[in-house]
């Protein structure tokens, strides 16, 4: 799904959702997208639960990457985008930043699920980061961000 109009490169937005297939979760970013596009933002939310080949938790991240850069290519975007992911989406957009740091300008997680948090140092040094989460997430634990914020010292 696309919310609002693209003018060019400057305010394209992408977000990857969780990986439950639950509704709440397919739609999280909606009203999200909604309001960015209402202030000027291109929006897409790739659903990744529409085909098989490409529901969360039946590829990696290498996978995911080369389903982030088929939109960037689809919308000819060439500069720097603005990423988010929340949970399995945010663990997906943190490697994504961290393997094509001259594709993202600024990353949002939203409680960021990841195996491997080493991923976290490989963030190129200066990329914005604005990490959120609940301190009552049963899903993702707020104990889970120590390797966000220890190593990402601004997204405290």
């Amino acid at each position: 799904m696309a919310f609002g109009e693209r003018h060019n490169s400057d305010n394209f937005v992408l977000c990857l959702q969780g990986k439950s297939a639950k509704i709440d979760v397919v739609t999280e970013w909606t009203n999200a997208a909604r309001q960015m596009a209402a202030a000027g933002w291109f929006v897409v939310l790739p659903n990744l639960h529409s085909n098989e080949r490409t529901t969360p938790g039946t590829q990696g991240a290498v996978d995911v990457a080369k389903i982030v850069l088929a939109a960037l290519e689809h919308f000819a975007i060439v500069k720097p985008i603005v990423l988010c992911g929340k949970s399995w989406g945010g663990g997906q957009a943190t490697r994504f930043a961290a393997a094509h740091h001259h594709r993202v300008a600024r990353l949002v997680l939203i409680a960021p699920s990841l195996d491997e948090p080493s991923a976290v140092g490989c963030l190129a040094a200066g990329l914005p980061v604005k990490l959120f989460w609940a301190d009552d997430d049963a899903v993702v634990p707020i104990a889970r961000a120590a390797p966000y914020t220890e190593g990402l010292p601004a997204t405290r």
